[in-house]
């Protein structure tokens, strides 16, 4: 009973703070432009201490009076602070310091009741948990989601930019800087532009076609069993393109100052599939080139990209608290750090079950605490 209301808080956490946002933050102040947004011109500032990470931070000041808006972001496998000190010796205390000193409110205790993206997230936009356990289970109760009639008969308009629209199903995609609306090129499957570009690349001989996922772990597999020689390493990070292109396009997205200037009340949903495999980044950003991209042994291989991830939600997150104050901001990830079984490979870390659900979770409610530990 007490880990099932520790899972159950993912849920109810985004429809308490939806429900009871007009008692917690005072949206009657008037909204005052005091400068126009600066563009080539703009200063940078650097605003954290972690290496690599310049956020461009508008010199402009505000108080909004529009609705919250609701930002939801699910990143897959990004194990939480405990964790990560526990299987990586990684101390993520600039992030955490950093969520705080901008009002985030952070649960140590958060657990998710499966280790399957698709029925983790399932269980949340569905305000309960998914009878059936299964990846079938889970997928098709995506498909039948309650949480966003919910939001839009509270005046949300609902969208997602992710790495994959099969996680939020049905949810209509960004299109550009300039509307919201569904993207035409997309095909009646809702594919994502990563994976237009999968289906246009030689990477399309691999696909499953049985799964939803593009690219499933075992598919991966097959590009990486072979054994490369050290002049073909490059050449292997090659095929993995689409894939960072994929990721990037999404995290750049959320660096658009134009994105925080909207009239419409806005719910947007973004599912990014990283850290997860394939491990494409190291943490500068750049493309981590080496044999196999599926590589738990290697441990650097999961931080850095890790490390990577960080950066761009430090620099999403000030620009969202900056430009949108007055929002709601929700970062998880669907389940913790797995043990992954496949790779027999000795110094692969050995995350036990328990261990394996235990989530990040960070909410910002505008600023205002808010008590989102388990009980």
């Amino acid at each position: 009973l007490l880990k099932v209301g520790i899972i159950t808080f993912s849920a109810l956490i985004v429809m308490n703070v939806i429900m009871h946002y007009n008692s917690i933050v005072n949206k009657t102040i008037t909204y005052v432009e005091t400068e126009t947004i600066k563009q080539k011109e703009e200063t940078i500032k650097p605003v954290a201490t972690l290496p690599g990470i310049i956020i461009d931070v508008e010199e402009e000041t505000y108080v909004d009076t529009r609705e919250p808006n609701l930002y939801y972001f699910i990143l897959d496998e990004y194990g939480s602070f405990a964790m990560m000190e526990k299987y990586y010796d990684y101390d993520n205390a600039v992030f955490r310091d950093f969520l705080k000193e901008r009002g985030f409110n952070i649960s140590d205790t958060s657990n998710s009741l499966s280790t399957i993206s698709q029925l983790c997230i399932a269980d949340i936009v569905n305000l309960e948990y998914v009878r059936n356990r299964s990846l079938k289970g889970g997928r098709d109760a995506l498909k039948k989601a309650k949480l966003y009639d919910v939001l839009e008969e509270e005046g949300f308009s609902c969208y997602q930019m992710s790495t994959h629209n099969n996680m939020f199903y049905n949810v209509k995609t960004l299109k550009d800087e300039s509307l919201f609306e569904r993207e035409e090129a997309e095909n009646a499957h809702g594919d994502t532009m990563g994976e237009i570009m999968f289906d246009n690349s030689i990477l399309s001989i691999f696909r499953d076609e049985k799964a939803d996922d593009g690219l499933t772990i075992e598919v991966t597999d097959k590009i990486l069993s072979t054994e490369e020689s050290l002049d073909s390493i490059a050449a292997n990070s090659k095929k993995f393109r689409p894939y960072m292109e994929n990721r990037l396009a999404v995290f750049d997205f959320f660096t658009d100052p134009l994105l925080y200037r909207r009239d419409q009340r806005l719910a947007i949903f973004s599912y990014i599939c990283c850290p997860h495999v394939p491990f494409i980044f190291e943490e500068d950003g750049s493309s981590a080139n080496n044999y196999d991209h599926s590589n738990w042994s290697d441990r650097n291989l999961y931080l850095g990209q890790y490390v990577y991830v960080t950066k761009r939600m430090m620099q999403i997150v000030d620009l969202i608290v900056k430009n949108d104050p007055n929002s709601i901001i929700i970062i998880q990830s669907d389940h913790g750090i797995r043990n992954h079984v496949s790779d027999t490979r000795p110094d692969a870390p050995a995350v036990t079950a328990e261990d394996a659900t235990r989530i990040f979770n960070a909410v910002y409610i505008g600023g205002k605490e808010l008590d989102i530990e388990g009980k």
